[in-house]
């Protein structure tokens, strides 16, 4: 049959309108659509002239608004792959930092520091009599420290050992003297203090500028000698001692708070102590707080200061009757002895 005019120009136009828009479907509805009589000419079907889809570029913005949804954000993905990896920056100490699915770490291997610092040291021995020896405050003296820490595990793995290590710290007095009123010339004077541990490494709280935390347990000495003289006796301090301690960065890697302290179990003060005031009665022990400030750069170079008090406390029972020794710095009454040190330390170190 003949096409009625009408209906060839209504499907003119609107197969152009679906040209004009780009939509191929809604051509290919229109150039394929079934042709029925209704009685007063030919028609299109329903099917033909049902709604036209939304343009193409519509739909493209649809599509890229449900991809965008359907991503992670940047900073996701990035903290994601940083979990994977194993790089690493410098911390408030010089310490790297990772993150990790079982947690956060701190992963550099070592970390070595020198430092200059400056001590001094009084004791005081109390006695039921006041004594002529009971009393020692000496001069300001230089000291020199080096120190390493190191994490072997974390080149081997991501489990929570990869936090454990061992540190050594040994510090050496530059130069020392003890003058004392018995005698006429300046004493020849040794400090040294040397510091072996076990040390969990850990931080938390936020991610740009975590707080940094860390706990120790070791063993160490610290002998002060004064040569030989009638009035002061040596003491040398062996001990176990357990310490904790925690940084605080000022919202830049470059400077931050920090603060430790540890607790001192002395089983040894050494012979000559015994030898001048008796055996020990009752425990001793020792503190020490070290307040500061610290900080590095993406290089691996760290810098720090700080400030220690350092006390050991023992109690003597004194020697027998008759056993004091004359011109020496023997004691037959009960003793507590304090012993402090001040001391400031400023340095500097690397680690990789």
């Amino acid at each position: 049959p003949r096409l009625d005019p009408r209906l060839l120009s209504r499907l003119s136009r609107q197969r152009g309108a679906a040209a004009a828009t780009g939509n191929a479907r809604s051509h290919a509805l229109l150039a394929s659509a079934p042709i029925q009589d209704d009685g007063l000419g030919f028609q299109v079907s329903p099917a033909a002239s049902a709604k036209t889809p939304a343009p193409k570029k519509k739909r493209k913005k649809h599509r890229r608004a449900h991809a965008r949804a359907r991503v992670k954000p940047r900073a996701t993905v990035r903290r994601a792959a940083h979990d994977d990896d194993d790089d690493s920056d410098a911390d408030g100490n010089g310490h790297g930092l990772e993150n990790n699915r079982r947690g956060t770490f701190l992963t550099h291997v070592v970390a070595i520091s020198l430092s200059l610092g400056m001590s001094t040291r009084r004791l005081a021995l109390e006695r039921r009599a006041p004594a002529a020896n009971g009393r020692y405050e000496g001069s300001p003296f230089p000291e020199m420290r080096a120190a390493i820490v190191a994490f072997p595990l974390a080149l081997a793995t991501k489990s929570f050992w990869r936090n454990v290590g061992i540190s050594l710290s040994y510090s050496q007095d530059v130069s020392a003297s003890s003058k004392l009123s018995s005698a006429a010339e300046d004493l020849e004077t040794s400090s040294r203090e040397l510091l072996l541990d076990l040390v969990l490494r850990w931080r938390f709280g936020g991610e740009r500028f975590p707080l940094q935390f860390k706990a120790n347990v070791g063993w160490g000495l610290r002998d002060f000698s004064i040569g030989e003289n009638n009035a002061l006796m040596t003491l040398n301090y062996r001990f176990v001692r357990f310490g904790a301690g925690v940084q605080v960065p000022l919202g830049t890697p470059l400077l931050a708070l920090g603060f430790s302290a540890d607790v001192r179990a002395l089983y040894s003060v050494g012979d000559e102590a015994l030898a001048a005031l008796g055996t020990r009665n009752g425990g001793a022990f020792a503190f020490a707080v070290r307040p500061g400030i610290s900080g590095r750069t993406k290089l691996g170079i760290f810098y720090f200061a700080t400030f220690e008090l350092l006390r050991f406390t023992a109690t003597f029972q004194g020697l027998e009757a008759g056993a004091a020794r004359q011109g020496s710095a023997d004691s037959e009454d009960v003793t507590n002895s304090t012993d402090q040190f001040l001391r400031f330390w400023v340095g500097g170190g690397y680690a990789f």
